[in-house]
Formats: C-alpha cells, sequence, structure tokens
C-alpha cells in the first residue's frame, strides 16, 4: 500500500517532536509517565511465526532508563477497518515486548473517520478494545504563533482555515532563515486550496492587508513580511543581511507595495526605488 505525503508528514510531526503526544495526552486529562522518545528499534511490531505489521511510530516512556509505558501513534487519514483490526495487536505485541501497558493513539484530522475509530473493537466472546482518538474534538485551533511549530501544524491540518494559517505563519520568524520557506510550504500544503488562495490573497493584495478578526490581525504582519522576503530571494537569489533588515523593519504599508512590486519588475533594486515625484 503506497502512503500518501500528507501520512508521512503528519507522522513526521510526532517523530521530530518527543513531547508532542504528551503534550495533546496532557490536553484530555492523560498523563503519561516517564520521558517520551521514540523506539530507537524501529517501529516493526513482530509475532513470529504468525503477524507482521508495521505501525506509524512507536514512543516509549522511561523513567530511571526502564520503559514504563508504551504508545503506538497512527495516523488515520481515511476509514480501513482492515487496519483498525490490527490495532489491538499493536498493543499486546509491544506490551508484551517492554512489559509495560500501551497505548493506542490514532490521529484522525477527519471527523468522520475520528469517529469510525472511538467505535469499539469487538475482539470475541464479548470483550473489546478502544483506542485513544485525536481528533477535531481533541485538538483544539492553533491559538498563538508561540507554539511549538509541530503542534501549530497538526492544529492547521484538523482546522485548516485562514485565521489558523495566519496564525501558524506567525511562527514563521522563529525559525531559522533557512528553514523558512519549507515551513511556509508545509503551512500552505496543508490548506484546502480554496483557503489556500485566500490566505495567498491576504499577503499579496492590499484590500486585505488588515484581516478582518482580530484573531486574525495580530498574526498577520509576520506572515506579510516573510512572503516578501520569500518571493524576493526565489526571485533574485540569496538576499542581504542589510536587505532582510530593511524588510523586517519596514511597516505593513511599506512591506505590501514592495510585494506587489516584486511580481513584476526585473532587478532587486527596482523592487526598492523611490516612486517618482509627481509631475507638475
Amino acid at each position: 500500500m503506497t502512503v500518501s505525503t500528507e501520512h508521512e508528514q503528519l507522522v513526521g510531526l510526532f517523530r521530530d517532536r518527543k513531547e508532542l503526544l504528551a503534550e495533546l495526552l496532557a490536553d484530555l486529562g492523560i498523563e503519561v509517565v516517564g520521558e517520551g522518545e521514540p523506539e530507537g528499534d524501529g517501529n516493526d511490531l513482530n509475532q513470529p511465526k504468525a503477524v507482521q505489521a508495521s505501525a506509524d511510530l512507536v514512543q516509549l516512556f522511561r523513567k530511571a532508563g526502564e520503559v514504563v509505558e508504551a504508545a503506538v501513534v497512527e495516523v488515520q487519514l481515511r476509514v480501513a477497518p482492515r487496519k483498525r483490526r490490527r490495532w489491538p495487536m499493536y498493543a499486546t505485541t509491544l506490551g508484551d515486548r517492554h512489559d509495560c501497558q500501551v497505548r493506542v493513539v490514532v490521529v484522525a484530522p477527519d471527523a468522520k473517520v475520528a469517529d469510525w475509530a472511538r467505535e469499539p473493537i469487538r475482539l470475541g466472546g464479548g470483550n473489546e478494545y478502544r483506542v485513544t482518538v485525536l481528533g477535531p474534538t481533541e485538538i483544539p485551533r492553533p491559538s498563538s504563533s508561540e507554539e511549538p511549530v509541530e503542534r501549530l501544524l497538526l492544529a492547521l491540518r484538523v482546522h485548516p482555515d485562514a485565521d489558523a494559517a495566519q496564525v501558524a505563519l506567525g511562527a514563521t520568524n522563529r525559525l531559522p532563515v533557512e528553514d523558512r520557506a519549507d515551513y511556509i510550504d508545509a503551512v500552505l500544503d496543508l490548506l484546502p486550496e480554496a483557503v489556500r488562495q485566500e490566505v495567498i490573497e491576504m499577503v499579496t493584495t492590499r484590500k486585505r492587508l488588515y484581516p478582518q478578526t482580530d484573531f486574525a490581525r495580530e498574526h498577520y504582519g509576520k506572515g506579510l513580511i516573510e512572503a516578501l522576503l520569500r518571493v524576493l530571494g526565489r526571485r533574485f537569489g540569496e538576499l542581504s543581511a542589510e536587505t532582510v533588515e530593511r524588510v523586517r523593519t519596514a511597516d505593513g504599508d511599506q512591506v505590501l507595495i514592495w510585494l506587489d512590486r516584486s511580481l513584476d519588475v526585473a532587478t532587486l533594486e527596482a523592487v526598492f526605488a523611490e516612486p517618482p515625484p509627481p509631475s507638475e
């Protein structure tokens, strides 16, 4: 089965920030013991001579060097009954391997998929198994651009609207310069096409210089600056420190003028050229 790029991106958020899973569970009142880290020997969950399966991510929680708890993270973008039947096996296999309790956590950005994942899995003999689901109900909207970028991107995938995108873009300035363009791409890639175009319009047209909601307006300026720097870098190559500083210290009206001009002129110097004096 081919794994989608989106699937890998979401799994990567948990892999890149080992605290993310514990933070999201804590929001639900679920406390995990110990410090979490991805399992070092890979994600294969093997039952010799019986079943072989591969989970998206296995995270072990250690205390004083000992595994005291474990979690299997599964990103589920669609209803898949055969995949669902593996989840109890993941828990029992991993629990047997490390002699600890195991929680299967299903990340389901779509509300219908999340509801499906919450249904009990019937094991026979009157027994049932339930997973912990992180869906639109459990993952809150992004509320501050100071949140870790992995959490912002996950929240944006679950709540993909223009206001949420503006908050996520507000985190761009906190990233190393070399990572900013990739981050902006990641934000835009998580949006439906119509919302993506709306966000681009917010950044590139004068009529949306000041977004209509206080929630979006608070984070708009940072996204506008980063959009200009990205366009300049794509069109004219690496920018000098002086150019970057000039953009970052300009007011919003000036940044928008430069952004509009950058789409048409042939040189970097022309972007910043002073307008000619009015004719008498």
